[in-house]
């Protein structure tokens, strides 16, 4: 009796343990190209100061820049030495229903799952002012420097749909995770 009682715990164990990677079985944004590098370095590199000066020019004309630098994928520069996170991540909960012989699923996050990437500056500033679990250091924080960018490409609930892509970018990849 005490073996089918363990059993049946590993049972319910490992069920809901992967019903978040089951309710989504593939990942939506996934795509036949690789999305890293950026196809025109030499673009990238103009408009990067640009979006960088948010100040320097009118509303409407640095809004045209950072879509372009966005459509671009210009932050996708690990030359450049900007850094992403290892995996998509959910900004909230994901809670899974087993019913009628499928999974289903409600997202609690903030927003959508995201991909941040962080510019050479904010990795700095982070590094240099957050503490290795993630809590203000207890010296004088800094401010963020001017020119600092996080930016969220942010992928369809729940972000497990996305985690079995191949990290090398060998296979199809929207994600195409950096070497």
């Amino acid at each position: 009796m005490r073996v089918l009682a363990s059993i049946l715990v590993l049972s319910c164990t490992a069920l809901l343990s992967c019903a978040q990677g089951l309710a989504s079985p593939t990942c939506p944004e996934e795509q036949d190209t690789k999305q890293l590098p950026p196809a025109d370095p030499a673009v990238c590199d103009a408009l990067d100061p640009v979006v960088r000066s948010p100040r320097a020019t009118h509303l409407k004309d640095y809004e045209t820049n950072l879509n372009q630098y966005l459509d671009l994928n210009c932050h996708r520069r690990l030359d450049k030495g900007w850094k992403v996170d290892k995996h998509i991540r959910d900004t909230g909960t994901w809670i899974g229903t087993y019913q009628g012989g499928q999974w289903t699923g409600t997202y609690n996050g903030t927003h959508a799952p995201v991909l941040v990437w962080y510019s050479p500056e904010m990795y700095r500033w982070l590094k240099a002012n957050r503490s290795a679990d993630g809590t203000p250091s207890r010296t004088a924080v800094e401010p963020v420097p001017d020119g600092a960018m996080i930016i969220k490409e942010m992928y369809t609930a729940p972000a497990a749909a996305c985690g079995s892509i191949d990290r090398n970018g060998s296979s199809r990849s929207r994600v195409a995770w950096p070497s």
